[in-house]
């Protein structure tokens, strides 16, 4: 009895602590609920007795709203397992808890919680609950609970009563606040026990999808995970253990119901015909008829069943196992999506820009509002009868699909967009590789499997809609008609279905695209947790240099004799590359047996090889029409062209379902099958299988031919080429070298009949080798194996990254391994886990556009922005430039966006290096040896091998961001990019030319007449980029001119067809205590190097000195006080008040540096006057104040760093004062004067004293270009060495000046 009681007690108070946390915040919370109809139960909650941690706890709710609940849930170790459509609130508001008593009914004790609905209070919620909670405590310690209404002289005295409770809620107050203040390390905790129960289900699950493990295997797993994990995981992992447990039950209702009857009930079978014969009045015949059916009937039940039954039995009690198994994961990882969400974006501090909308549904309509309430847009309206709102938060709404029935595909209608809206930008597939964007108004469909979609409400609000991948299932939105949007889920594999998706569609709003884009990513990564944005990952340094890939130069018949050439030829022209792309042609491949060609003296049946690369197609093939040519040996042949024309001007341009595609998919499974098999073989490599991880006969000394270029040609990284799945046709199962990863060879299944979306942008993939051969590929569980080992061998042999292609193959071959996307992220995760491993992370992903693919970077940052540079196909160069730039809107925040090599002597190379300068991407070519455009490659590259990268991803200006700039005829392109200190446009006319999604392949204008545009361009089309007096000087570099506008002033361009050009803008700012010639306060600006594209790239930093000592000195008065710090109330802004400090002396310390003890020489009365010794008493005496700390009552690190960075800048200019203590004079400076004053101007400006105004930091070499305002003195350079905090490169003195046309 006492254990009972003292169960009953523990219970108690732990729905005391519930209630308390779930109660404590007395600020009214918005209801926030989902569709009309769903409100917040809570039904029960049981806790299983005893007081240590339970065993199993739920608390079951149906849907309504979500909030930071989930954190203090899974803190106390509760399980939380909801319906799919179930999320629970904060403070139930609206609610009020009825009464709280205990049962004795099953296994063990049980508290009983009933709420009812009331008025929302939350102060009076919250006492009201803590009261009710502990008269039901005292009711379980066997207390007498009196009624308010009683008098206080019984039992229990109301003083009694009122220390009890105030005992209670001083005790429950404590621990909320502790709850509430989780810090850092609690929370990383809590992250890291939910990546151990996402790498479990990743274990388990990867062994019960693989086909080749057996049911006792996968049991022994399942009981392994759940000994080894955490007591944390093991309660997420339990509901596993339920849908066992209900499927057990299920299997035995399954055969209860086939079972042989009874005698006894046969007995009351036959028992039931006498009767029914006695009561009818039919005729005889009749009655026998009924008899006999019945007897039948009776027969049939009863007889014993065949082996074939036994099994389909069986079988069905597997599939049912394995569907129940599925459904248990699915819920259990929504349910840790949901928890993980909103832990991560606590633990990430993520933040919430001024012009984010919340999101709310009402009316079957998502409407967006924002923060202040004066603006409301409604953002979808006809809301499908399937959708529901998985999760919301203030900003982001996370959507579900239900269905009645299970299926491997479902088509539901997500909404209708509204008719207030503008426009609407997507990015959606064109192949199975890649996606493009497409721009259109309300009316205009959305084309095809829309991965990403952006669209203007109206009213200055922009939406967002990203479709997710789930677990095992992936979603795309496709456009309607009248301007409806369906949501399509599938999971790639026609055995793995489902009734509910949650994890769907991501909905966010806001006023600023750029800054939505980023917290929408931002939040996908907080929910799905298989990869993170790009501001989270590091950058590989083999992006500031320039590079060479040996892809379009050679394809895959690159030799190491070619290489050298390459490398040779662009030393010598000045532009050396740093880095070097091995692309396809050093693996062992070969082709499949039955299609192998005999070799004779040393010469491959591969057509390719006397043909140069400048002559083969796109992708390095023999043309499908030149192949069909040469094979015209007789008059027997002419069939083959014509079937050739056919194919290539009807069939090729035909929808997936038409007529032609039809026949001709008849034809190449029934006849001509062979015929095309030997064509892949002969004229590509799409044929071929990986056989060996060893390089092929050519690059066997692969180590020291790297180790040669690296000496000879001062290569700084090299960079080999493979297939995610190995190569183009996978792995050969048969080879020696790949038996040991146990390949199997994987089809689509059938055809890649279950994706019909991939089918309408690429049919031709249902004639593709890897449809008539499969793919040779590894099971999951080796294939971290298989990357190790390939990747530890191009370590040894000194390579230092890789590129991994055509990685969209692996979503299509997801049958029977849990569908594409789970076997998707299973290699993309165990490839990035290897390359972080071998090649410090090193990675270009390729061919990669799928979202599975795409939402599965974890690791690696960079990624191909478009399909390839296509030499020969003139229409494809401005279509290129189009698809990286909208293309990098979205891919831009999960990746650093590639976007592509170029061809420097080539007819559009001007327009591709124009595109290189602005995209903050590597700049590499593919130039054939000793075919170069030096003049354009030194607009690229520097002399010592390094780039002027911007530093984002370059993305369309806010007004081109829904136009039509491909075929609108009036619209150019502008991409905005940043540098270290100036912005950057490109303007680009690419007009006449596009992607035709109907036909599959690029258009142009009929007429081929491509029209002139013009480009009107304002400062503030480069966003973030502020000048302190409004004004900026915006230098074109194919013009050569400089022009000074105002930040919204326009400014026109004319672009003739395909012309581009770049323009550097730079924000004006005063020169401290300088005029210029009309008495006004100077304006200056350095611009940039002149012969560079991307010139302001070149400005790595601009310090102002004279202004800064002004600065310090008022700072310093207010940091006076000894205990100003420790009386502040804003802690952090007394610490803003410390960084400036840091900021200024920085600076001056920068200048010491850079001048060579000249600057401070001309400060040194300004500086003289600064007390330093005062300064770091005061920085002494506060540091026991409010500045930031961490849990223990340290110093957080940003606060440490800042004291330290103070202290070094103050120590490095005492030292120099001290040292010129002797010194009065100023002498000359050492450093080359590259300007002086000339003496015409003496007769007008007075000769001042020679004080330094600023200092800028420049990489390069070149004319400096610097506007001012005001002549000035002199400018002088010296070289100096580049400080960790930036690149690794040496800058150069510059050579000369260029003044702008005001002075």
């Amino acid at each position: 009895r006492v254990e009972s009681m003292f169960s009953n007690a523990w219970n108690a108070l732990a729905i005391i602590l519930l209630l308390a946390t779930t109660y404590s915040d007395a600020r009214p919370q918005s209801s926030r609920s989902g569709p009309a109809g769903m409100i917040i139960r809570m039904q029960s909650c049981f806790i299983s007795s005893g007081p240590s941690l339970p065993r199993a706890r739920t608390v079951a709710g149906s849907a309504g709203c979500l909030c930071p609940a989930n954190e203090l849930l899974v803190r106390a170790g509760l399980s939380v397992q909801r319906a799919p459509a179930s999320v629970l609130g904060p403070a139930f508001p609206g609610f009020r808890i009825q009464s709280l008593r205990s049962s004795r009914a099953g296994r063990g004790p049980r508290l009983v919680l009933r709420m009812t609905k009331t008025e929302p209070s939350p102060m009076e919620d919250a006492k009201e609950a803590v009261c009710n909670a502990v008269r039901s405590a005292q009711a379980a310690l066997g207390m007498e609970v009196q009624d308010k209404a009683k008098d206080s002289s019984k039992d229990a005295s109301k003083d009694d009563q009122d220390a009890f409770l105030a005992e209670v809620s001083k005790e429950v107050t404590t621990w909320v606040k502790q709850v509430q203040q989780i810090e850092d390390a609690n929370i990383a905790e809590l992250r890291s026990s939910l990546d151990a129960v996402y790498e479990q289900l990743n274990l388990g699950s990867s062994l019960q999808w693989s086909r080749q493990s057996k049911a006792a295997d996968r049991a022994v797993t399942w009981r392994a995970i759940r000994r080894k994990t955490d007591p944390a995981t093991k309660n997420l992992l339990i509901a596993i253990e339920r849908i066992r447990r209900r499927y057990d039950k299920g299997m035995f209702a399954i055969t209860d119901k086939v079972r042989p009857w009874t005698d006894e009930e046969i007995l009351d079978g036959v028992q039931a015909v006498t009767d029914s014969l006695t009561g009818k009045k039919n005729s005889l015949s009749s009655i026998t008829g009924d008899f006999e059916s019945t007897a039948d009937t009776i027969t049939e039940a009863i007889k014993p069943f065949s082996n074939e039954e036994v099994e389909a039995f069986t079988s069905e009690i597997d599939v049912r196992w394995k569907y129940g198994l599925q459904v248990a994961e699915e819920d259990l990882r929504a349910g840790v999506e949901r928890a993980r969400y909103h832990i991560w974006r606590r633990a990430k501090r993520r933040t919430v820009e001024a012009g984010a909308a919340s999101l709310s549904w009402r009316d079957g309509a998502i409407h967006a509002t924002s923060f202040d309430g004066k603006v409301s847009v409604p953002i979808l309206e006809g809301v499908g009868a399937g959708i529901y709102v998985d999760d919301l938060d203030d900003v982001h709404m996370f959507v579900g699909m239900s269905q009645k029935e299970d299926l491997a595909q479902h088509v539901v209608r997500l909404g209708t967009l509204p008719a207030t809206m503008g426009r609407w930008l997507s990015c959606a597939r064109q192949k199975l590789w890649w996606m493009s964007p497409d721009v259109g108004a309300r009316l205009d469909a959305l084309p095809a499997e829309s991965q990403f979609v952006l669209y203007d409400a109206g009213q200055g609000m922009y939406v967002v809609m990203l479709p997710l991948v789930g677990n095992t299932f992936r979603s795309a939105l496709w456009g309607a008609e009248n301007g409806a949007i369906d949501l399509h889920v599938e999971s790639g594999d026609p055995n793995v279905k489902c009734k509910v998706c949650a994890t769907s569609v991501l909905m966010a709003a806001g006023t600023d695209p750029y800054v939505l884009l980023e917290r929408a990513f931002a939040a996908a990564a907080d929910r799905l947790g298989s990869f993170r944005v790009r501001k989270e990952k590091a950058l590989p340094p083999s992006l500031d240099v320039f590079g060479w890939c040996t892809w379009d130069a050679f394809y895959s018949q690159v030799e190491p004799e070619g290489i050298k050439a390459g490398l040779d030829a662009l030393m010598k022209g000045g532009t050396p590359s740093r880095l070097l792309i091995l692309d396809d042609g050093w693996q062992s491949t070969e082709n499949l047996a039955e299609y192998r060609v005999q070799e004779e003296e040393d010469v491959r049946g591969d057509l390719r090889g006397d043909v140069s690369a400048a002559e083969l197609a796109g992708g390095g093939v023999v043309d499908a029409e030149d192949f069909a040519n040469s094979q015209l040996t007789s008059l027997r042949d002419i069939p083959v062209r014509l079937l050739t024309w056919w194919y290539l001007n009807v069939v090729e341009k035909s929808d997936y379902n038409s007529l032609p595609v039809k026949v001709w998919r008849w034809l190449t499974y029934n006849v001509i099958r062979n015929d095309l098999m030997k064509y892949f073989a002969e004229a590509t490599d799409w044929s071929k299988r990986l056989t060996e991880l060893t390089p092929n006969g050519k690059f066997t000394q692969l180590g020291s031919l790297i180790r040669d270029l690296k000496s000879d040609y001062g290569l700084q990284y090299t960079y080999c080429w493979h297939a995610l799945t190995g190569y183009w046709l996978g792995v050969d199962p048969s080879a020696p070298g790949m038996k040991k990863f146990n390949p199997v060879i994987q089809y689509a299944s059938p055809h890649f009949g279950y994706t019909p979306g991939m089918m309408l942008v690429e049919p031709t993939m249902a004639w593709n080798p890897s449809t008539f051969e499969g793919v040779g590929i590894i099971p999951p569980e080796n294939i971290r194996a298989f990357f190790g080992e390939l990747h530890s061998s191009l370590k040894d042999a000194g390579v230092d990254g890789v590129k991994c292609d055509a990685q969209a193959a692996i979503t299509q071959m997801g049958v029977g391994y849990g569908g594409g996307p789970k076997i998707t992220r299973s290699y993309v995760h165990a490839m990035e886990e290897s390359v972080k491993e071998f090649l410090d992370g090193n990675c270009i992903n390729c061919m990669c556009h799928p979202t599975e693919n795409i939402y599965a970077f974890r690791d690696t940052s960079v990624a191909r922005a478009s399909d390839d540079f296509y030499p020969r196909e003139p229409a494809s160069h401005t279509v290129h430039v189009v698809n990286v730039a909208y293309n990098s809107l979205f891919l831009g925040e999960v990746v650093h966006p590639d976007w592509d090599m170029f061809q420097s002597q080539h007819v559009a190379a001007s327009l591709h290096a124009a595109a290189r300068a602005v995209g903050g991407c590597a700049v590499y070519t593919s130039d054939r040896p000793k075919v170069h455009d030096f003049d354009l490659l030194r607009k690229l590259v520097l002399p010592d091998g390094s780039v002027l990268r911007a530093r984002l991803p370059g993305r369309p200006t806010r007004d081109c961001l829904f136009r039509d700039v491909a075929r609108d005829g009036q619209s150019a392109l502008k991409i905005w990019n940043r540098n270290w200190v100036t912005g950057v446009v490109g303007i680009f006319n690419l007009q006449g030319a596009w992607w035709d999604r109907r036909v599959r392949t690029f258009d142009t204008l009929e007429d081929g007449l491509v029209p002139s545009v013009t480009a009107y361009v304002k400062a503030s089309d480069v966003e973030g980029l502020v000048s302190d007096v409004g004004k900026f000087a915006i230098w074109s570099c194919e013009e050569q001119k400089l022009r000074v506008v105002e930040a919204d002033e326009m400014i026109s361009i004319p672009l003739e067809p395909r012309g581009s050009d770049v323009l550097t803008v730079a924000a004006l700012q005063l020169l401290p205590d300088v005029v210029d010639a009309h008495g006004q306060p100077a304006l200056w600006a350095p611009v940039g190097l002149r012969g560079m594209l991307n010139g302001g790239g070149a400005i790595l930093s601009v310090r102002t000195l004279r202004g800064g000592v002004r600065q310090l000195k008022e700072l310093l008065k207010k940091l006076a006080p000894k205990d100003v710090l420790k009386t502040s109330k804003d802690a952090d802004g007394a610490l803003d008040m410390l960084k400036e400090v840091r900021t200024l002396l920085s600076i001056f310390a920068d200048a010491e540096e850079a001048g060579g003890g000249d600057m401070s020489r001309y400060m040194k009365g300004e500086l003289e006057v600064l007390d330093f010794g005062a300064l770091q008493r005061i920085i002494d005496g506060n540091l026991g104040g409010k500045l930031s700390r961490d849990t223990e009552g340290n110093l957080s690190r940003d606060t440490e760093s800042t004291l330290e960075d103070i202290a070094s800048s103050t120590t490095t200019l005492k030292r120099r004062l001290a040292s010129m203590q002797d010194e009065t004079t100023v002498p000359a400076s050492p450093s080359p004067r590259v300007f002086s004053r000339p003496a015409s101007w003496d007769a007008v400006l007075p000769v001042p004293a020679p004080k330094v105004r600023a200092v800028v930091t420049v990489k390069g070499q070149g004319d400096l270009l610097i506007y001012s305002s005001a002549r000035p003195l002199s400018v002088t350079g010296r070289k100096i060495v580049r400080r960790k905090s930036v690149e690794e490169s040496a800058a150069q003195a510059v050579a000369g000046v260029v003044i702008g046309a005001r002075g």
